[in-house]
């Protein structure tokens, strides 16, 4: 691919990989405000959940027909309805063809304004890495936890599936008693029982898309720690004054690794967090906006780690060298907390918002880890092994979706992906990078930023 120095464009473009989801959103005509998802693991040995939703939206003009993505070969939706104001129409849900969408048809049409959209429906936990998926292939499970990137929410619940889609979420989880929850945001209260099971209320996200929305069930050990801003910036990007001592947490399931590898990899999460907290603010010179940041280490991921708002996943294999996967894991660590501002503060796609952490985590990691841990070009995906085994391998669906998007974010994605970062801040200057980004990120909080505008304000060429 050729080298460009126009005005306006990034000198090397990467391959793109697609993080609009499949769904007809019109964003013209209604919008997402808030998912109130509300689910049900009975059992540690069911392979499938019952869920709840109730999604808040507004639409701009009268609508009688709405799209939206969700897994209907994996899931079953029970019921649906609608509601504005005093107005109740009957509501019909019709699967589309290739199984990844439902349509609901209305019998009376929604007025402009805000009106509720509410679900039952039944879902499946796979064993591909996607959606909702545990972490072995027996029967039962010990450990549940999500990979939405880049639109694979809507195999775990109904959704707009897509990047620029943004809308608050409030979430209600409840499992056996021995189980526990943890989600993105902080718990609204203590875990209380509801027909002998453990329920768990969290407090309402801010506006994120879906991919970045995820939770984990399982049994763990969790040191916490404090974090204290250091940019002389005390604002948060969201407004008001910024935080201060927000707890940031590691975790590690008590049912995988030996008692030294947990304790190892607490510590070794626990530090490197605080120092990537710490060094991104320095670099950005904008404060941490989350309420808190949790660092979870999972034995089986498709990818390197995941930066999930509030609760980033990080890939620590439980076989080989303990001392490399705790080495990997820390630079992983500074890759998904960078990404709390670039890509979840402000939306971008995979390449653009790819390419930016990577250079962020190139500029970094030797600083914080020694030079012998420089970046790496996380993730990966290409390089994992599949997960499916024999038993699922039949699995269709799993298997393919498994194979494509393994396939779409390869080395090469990231390699090009920060070569383009790293060709424009050759020629601009690291300063005048940061200054740029910095900028981007304030102005467009919790909103998302198409190319074209990234490209110009970011990665603009002098």
């Amino acid at each position: 691919m050729s080298n460009r120095k126009k005005k306006g464009q990034m000198m090397e473009e990467a391959p793109v990989v697609t993080q609009q989801g499949p769904s007809s959103h019109e964003p013209s005509r209604w919008k997402p405000l808030q998912y109130a998802l509300s689910l049900s693991f009975d059992s540690t040995s069911s392979n499938t959940y019952n869920g709840s939703l109730s999604l808040s939206i507004e639409c701009v003009e009268e609508v009688k027909s709405f799209v939206l993505d969700f897994y209907t070969i994996e899931g079953k939706i029970i019921e649906v309805s609608a509601i504005q104001n005093k107005l109740k129409p009957t509501a019909k849900c019709h699967e589309l063809p290739g199984g990844r969408q439902i349509q609901i048809n209305l019998q009376e049409a929604i007025k402009p304004g805000r009106a509720v959209l509410n679900f039952r429906f039944r879902g499946t936990i796979r064993t591909d890495g996607l959606g909702l998926y545990k972490s072995q292939s027996t029967s039962a499970w010990t450990l549940l936890c999500t990979h939405f990137e880049p639109n694979f929410a809507s195999l775990c619940f109904p959704c707009i599936d897509d990047a620029s889609a943004r809308a608050s979420f409030i979430l209600s989880i409840q499992v056996p008693p021995d189980m526990t929850v943890h989600a993105g945001m902080p718990l609204k209260h203590s875990p209380s029982t509801k027909n002998e099971l453990l329920s768990f209320e969290f407090e309402e996200s801010p506006r994120i898309p879906p991919y970045l929305f995820a939770f984990a069930v399982g049994r763990f050990i969790v040191v916490e720690a404090t974090f204290s801003s250091v940019c002389e910036n005390t604002l948060s990007p969201l407004g008001g004054e910024i935080s201060t001592n927000i707890p940031i947490r590691a975790m590690v399931s008590i049912d995988h690794y030996n008692e030294k590898m947990r304790r190892d990899i607490l510590d070794r999460l626990i530090i490197a967090g605080s120092q990537s907290l710490h060094a991104c603010e320095k670099f950005l010179g904008i404060p941490f906006w989350l309420p808190k940041i949790d660092l979870l280490a999972l034995p089986v991921m498709l990818l390197a780690g995941m930066e999930n708002v509030g609760l980033c996943f990080l890939h620590v294999k439980e076989e080989g060298d303990p001392s490399e996967a705790l080495s990997s894991a820390e630079t992983d660590v500074l890759h998904e907390i960078a990404h709390q501002w670039v890509g979840n503060l402000v939306g971008m796609s995979l390449r653009v918002k790819e390419g930016i952490v990577q250079y962020i985590e190139k500029q970094l990691s030797e600083k914080l880890f020694g030079s012998q841990k420089k970046s790496s070009g996380r993730k990966k995906a290409g390089q994992v092994k599949s997960m499916t085994n024999k038993k699922t391998q039949g699995n269709s669906t799993e298997s393919q979706l498994q194979r494509d998007f393994c396939k779409e974010l390869n080395e090469e994605f990231y390699q090009k992906s920060l070569k383009a970062v790293e060709t424009a801040v050759d020629v601009m200057g690291e300063k005048t990078f940061q200054t740029r980004l910095a900028s981007v990120l304030n102005e467009y909080a919790l909103s998302y930023l198409p190319d074209e505008v990234a490209h110009e304000r970011i990665l603009r060429l002098p």
